[in-house]
């Protein structure tokens, strides 16, 4: 195969074979008129013969124009272009015709975009349909390589620097070419007091030159410049040094200004620390490191130690930690501040400090009743009594043994006691039976039921026992479910539980009277008590129910059904327990849910009204402090919104449900109430309507600044609602109260 220059030699002797050809056409045509003009006069002739790219850098796109001439009389077809294999990928060949006229030329362009470094030798094979030279190959080579000059390091970042101080620093610059190239200069741009000096020099493979780099800042605040080598090697963009640093105006610089303390319980306790550090070039002494509050170094929350010791002399570029350690005594937010006053500070500089703490989890054992006092019961008879055992803490709480009757040998067992590694989980509960079984005359031995446990309060519980034999035929009341739960039932929706009343014992049991003592402002109901005076033979039992509704806030409702009848123990007092939840979504018109990160911010949501006002506008507004209002038809609930939860730190949930709407437009409304000395945050609202989730939205927020969601426009006609985003922009609020 020829060399690439070989490839030069056989085009020339080819061209000038073609132009002698092309002569003796032309005489024979001048003899004779009737001659027919032959096909072989046609040619293609590329000009140059071969391309050489040269060096080029990777990733930049590099060109060259190719002339296609026909020489000949008659037209010239071009029926194939080929570029071989090691050319594929990095050259392109563009602008080709199909075909030359006679005597025409046309320009095509080659490009050679090289993505590694590397030589790349090829050819571009043109195919014509020229009887004299069917085949003319154009032989192409380049080489890909990459930046010569690199700069260590690309950033130069000289941090803080006091005004009127210079700094410098050297950043060297290396060519990593196998051949010489020459630096031109150096330009800075940007808006940084820094500069540079490079003059032009020429720098053989593997060699450096330091460029050095000073900055002397002029005024207080960040800096930026970027500093632009030129050099005479093939590469994508010029080499640029990026050079930051800052203005300070003060030798001491503290820092972090800001220690935030959470997610601890009350009685743990936890060290941050901040650092107090010496940029000057001369010692200088700390003067003062206080707590705002008190003007000491100890609050009953926080304390301060350092790791030097009083006074304090910080060395010129030296630092000193101070560590501040949070140790809460009770849940309620602390907050104070460290002052440090400095002789290389013109004023003090104040660290804020603010921690919250949350009651640690613990288990809290209730047993009910208090005592269990079975009266007279008919000897070979057996009268149960239930107990329950509920934790009303915010732990687990723990058996650690079996409930047990103490001293074993009384006439008194246990039924479905829980035992030993029972778990019950916070407001859970396990109700069992006591029985007594009289076998004699008298007064039954006392006893005790003894429930012992993880609460490290009350570890062990006694509930007494007393219980009389007697030969006389009683009756004997038991009462099932006791206590009656209803747990958590959504607000608007009525609950019921049915109450069993059995005649355990051997005489008639007469129902003097079955009502509720204490029924919760109303919400707890007995739809069909039994009549006074029903009676129940032995054996024989009843049952009723009792029903729960509420359309009120979120809250806990305790109540007391009493059943008075003539069994010899007295009346039995029932326990009734129910808390209001919100409504699922899909019993509501609108919902809407706010959380946001973290556990230092009070963010708040609120719901305006079709026609509504202002924020803060009570009634119009529902928010913290406008939880229920009476929207709608006056005196209606269902169609008032509720504010279920206001979540004074986060993450929240904070939700707003209205179960019907009124026609009109409703505006969401997110308001930053208090940052804390947080700073932003980013809260996010979800949308429902009608059970479905219609939009999901979040914006930042600084402090004090209230933004408009969007808009939820309600039909009354057709029951639905549409959603609109808003695009207003996050505002700072007027007040921060209703009005």
């Amino acid at each position: 195969m020829p060399q690439f220059g070989e490839f030069s030699s056989l085009r020339r002797m080819n061209r000038t074979l073609v132009t002698v050809a092309l002569l003796l056409a032309a005489s024979a045509l001048a003899c004779e008129e009737e001659f027919v003009v032959a096909r072989g006069d046609a040619v293609l002739i590329v000009d140059p013969e071969a391309v050489d790219f040269g060096d080029a850098a990777v990733g930049v796109s590099y060109t060259a124009d190719l002339e296609l001439t026909n020489p000949g009389s008659v037209p010239l077809d071009i029926m194939s272009v080929t570029l071989s294999d090691s050319l594929a990928g990095e050259f392109t060949l563009s602008e080709i015709p199909p075909a030359l006229g006679a005597g025409a030329k046309h320009g095509a362009t080659l490009t050679f975009v090289p993505t590694s470094p590397g030589l790349r030798e090829g050819t571009i094979t043109f195919e014509t349909d020229s009887p004299q030279e069917k085949t003319v190959v154009v032989p192409v080579k380049g080489r890909g390589v990459e930046p010569a000059i690199v700069a260590s390091p690309a950033t130069v970042d000289f941090g803080r620097v006091l005004v009127g101080r210079t700094v410098s620093a050297t950043v060297a610059l290396t060519n990593r070419s196998d051949r010489p190239v020459t630096l031109l200069r150096a330009m800075t741009a940007g808006t940084m007091e820094v500069s540079s000096t490079l003059g032009r020099v020429e720098l053989a493979p593997g060699a450096s030159v330091d460029l050095p780099v000073s900055y002397a800042p002029t005024d207080v605040g960040p800096d930026m410049a970027t500093i632009t080598i030129l050099d005479n090697s093939p590469r994508a963009e010029a080499l640029a040094v990026n050079v930051r640093g800052e203005g300070v105006d003060t030798d001491i610089v503290v820092e972090p200004l800001t220690l935030s303390f959470s997610s601890l319980y009350v009685g743990e306790t936890r060290t941050q620390p901040f650092f107090i550090r010496n940029i000057g070039d001369v010692d200088h002494d700390i003067t003062e490191l206080v707590f705002v509050s008190s003007n000491t170094t100890m609050t009953p929350q926080f304390s301060l130690t350092t790791t030097a010791t009083a006074p304090y002399t910080i060395l010129a570029g030296a630092s000193m930690q101070v560590d501040v350690t949070y140790a809460p005594q009770n849940d309620t937010p602390h907050m104070d501040q460290v002052r440090v006053q400095s002789t290389g500070a013109p004023q003090p500089v104040q660290v804020a400090i603010n921690g919250t703490a949350d009651i640690a989890p613990t288990p809290r054992v209730d047993v009910s009743p208090t005592s269990l006092a079975f009266g007279a019961v008919e000897v070979a008879q057996t009268r149960q009594l239930n107990l329950t055992v509920s934790n009303l803490g915010t732990a687990d709480l723990m058996l650690s043994q079996d409930v047990t009757i103490e001293p074993m040998g009384t006439p008194y067992t246990l039924v479905n006691a829980p035992t030993s590694g029972t778990a019950l989980r916070p407001m859970d509960l396990s109700t069992f039976q006591v029985e007594f079984a009289p076998t004699q005359v008298g007064i039954a031995p006392a006893a005790e039921v003894v429930v012992r446990s993880n609460d490290p309060t009350t570890p062990t519980v006694r509930v007494p026992i007393t219980g009389e034999g007697t030969m006389q035929a009683l009756p004997a009341i038991f009462v099932s479910p006791n206590p009656i739960a209803f747990g958590g039932v959504p607000r608007g929706t009525q609950a019921s539980r049915s109450v069993l009343v059995r005649n355990d014992g051997t005489a008639p049991l007469v129902l003097n009277l079955v009502r509720l003592t204490n029924n919760a402002g109303g919400r707890f109901t007995l739809p069909s008590p039994p009549a006074a005076m029903t009676s129940l033979n032995p054996g024989a039992s009843t049952m009723f129910n009792v029903d729960y509704f509420d359309n009120g806030v979120v809250a806990s409702y305790t109540g007391t059904l009493e059943i008075q009848s003539n069994d010899p123990g007295g009346n039995v007092n029932v326990p009734i327990s129910a808390t209001t939840d919100p409504p699922p979504p899909s019993l509501t018109d609108i919902s809407i849910t706010l959380t946001w990160p973290g556990m230092n911010h009070d963010v708040d949501l609120h719901l305006i009204r079709p026609g509504g006002g202002l924020l803060f506008d009570a009634p119009g507004d529902n928010c913290f402090c406008n939880t229920n209002p009476d929207w709608g038809v006056a005196g209606v609930p269902q169609d008032n919104p509720f504010l279920d939860r206001d979540d004074l730190f986060g993450p929240g949930p904070e939700n707003i449900n209205l179960s019907v709407a009124e026609d009109g437009q409703y505006r969401v409304v997110v308001h930053l109430f208090n940052d804390r000395g947080n700073g932003a945050v980013t809260p996010t609202v979800q949308i429902a309507i009608r059970g479905m989730v219609v939009a999901t939205v979040s914006q930042p927020l600084t402090n004090n600044q209230y933004w408009t969601a969007g808009y939820i426009n309600w039909n009354s006609v057709s029951q639905m609602g549409t959603w609109q985003p808003s695009t207003a922009s996050p505002t700072s609020a007027i007040i921060s109260f209703c009005y």
